[in-house]
């Protein structure tokens, strides 16, 4: 996956980036839970493939 400049900090990050604000278990927000074997299998999986860059 093709990687750009993260602004003038000097890192690289691939073009597409996963949210991860709705894995922070937030019901008041989201209106859902999220288990947290659940939210750590989603994470792994993102940072298993190609995409590097996760936001929250």
């Amino acid at each position: 996956m093709e990687r750009v400049a993260f602004g003038p900090t000097g890192l690289q990050v691939t073009k597409l980036c996963w949210g991860m604000a709705a894995l922070g278990d937030m019901p008041e927000t989201f209106a859902y839970e999220v288990p947290t074997d659940q939210a750590l299998a989603t994470v792994r999986a993102i940072f298993t493939t190609r995409g590097r860059a996760a936001q929250s």
